[in-house]
């Protein structure tokens, strides 16, 4: 049991920081962080927060199915919205793109003298020729 135990709980932190990532880099996330970035939109909590408050709702509307919850049930409740208030305090939000960093003015500097030549990108012009 404690094995277990000691890779379920940081395997759980972990899967918040990884929400935290995808929130981030704004990739799109699962439904169940998608409703709670909504409900943390409109109610002003964390998303960490909203996650372990909809979760214990959810687990008190499984009350009356007489279902026991386990350890791991209550654990990711717990542990999850935590995990992804950690990772998003540790992550840097990322600047908009053309902030004025070298690399982001070669890029607009680059694409849009090519985008004169021709709408096809350069990488697939390579592939298309050297097959």
């Amino acid at each position: 049991m404690p094995r277990k135990l000691l890779q379920l709980i940081p395997g759980l932190i972990l899967y918040g920081v990884a929400d935290a990532f995808m929130i981030r880099a704004a990739i799109g996330v699962d439904s169940w962080t998608v409703f709670a970035q909504g409900l943390s939109v409109h109610s002003g909590f964390g998303i960490g927060i909203v996650t372990n408050v909809t979760g214990v709702i959810v687990l008190l509307l499984w009350w009356p199915l007489r279902q026991k919850p386990g350890l791991g049930t209550i654990l990711n409740i717990l542990l999850v919205g935590p995990g992804i208030e950690l990772g998003l305090w540790l992550l840097p939000t990322p600047r908009p793109y053309g902030c004025g960093s070298r690399t982001s003015y070669l890029a607009c500097c680059s694409s849009h003298s090519r985008a004169a030549s021709t709408s096809v990108p350069a990488w697939v012009r390579v592939h298309a020729t050297a097959s």
